[in-house]
């Protein structure tokens, strides 16, 4: 809880300042490794989605890939990362998306890659993205509840082990 609480301390503070997307995951990055010193550390996929320029900026700090549906049904994955948060000093750089109307970009935790079934199968990205192209119809407010009944059947009465997030944004021109 107290992780949670400082981090997103920082992220408005930051906020407030006008801080660069870079600048703010060096400050999170700063904060780790004062803190724990090496020993912690912390993956993190954040970025800005502009409306008016049609971009969405981010940077991938050894979290999994952002996913991105083309509005033809095409399933983009990217991948590419730098280093997580919290081991040493990093100069961040963030990587920027142009988006057409109807777009759709997907993030989300290793706690829905990471389900078990009963039979210890690995749900995986492999199966997010066959449940994504399938789902492709269906609106981005729907998709998380849909996804939530998936990993529900997938897992069966196994416990959930770790927090599943998942965001699922559209875009669309003015």
């Amino acid at each position: 809880g107290f992780l949670v609480s400082a981090i997103k301390g920082i992220v408005r503070e930051q906020l407030r300042n006008g801080t660069s997307l870079e600048g703010l995951f060096r400050e999170i990055n700063s904060f780790f490794r004062a803190r724990y010193k090496g020993s912690e550390f912390m993956t993190l996929l954040g970025g800005v989605l502009d409306s008016h320029e049609k971009t969405f900026k981010f940077i991938n700090a050894g979290h999994l890939a952002l996913l991105q549906m083309n509005p033809d049904g095409n399933l983009v994955t990217h991948a590419k990362t730098q280093r997580v948060l919290g081991i040493l000093e990093t100069d961040y750089v963030s990587q920027e998306l142009r988006l057409n109307s109807g777009t759709r970009l997907f993030l989300f935790s290793d706690g829905i890659t990471e389900t078990f079934s009963e039979n210890d199968d690995l749900f995986g990205e492999e199966l997010l993205m066959e449940f994504l192209l399938l789902h492709n119809d269906f609106t981005v407010k729907e998709l998380p509840a849909l996804l939530e009944a998936k990993l529900n059947t997938f897992r069966g009465s196994r416990d959930v082990t770790d927090d599943i997030t998942f965001i699922a944004i559209s875009f669309a021109s003015e």
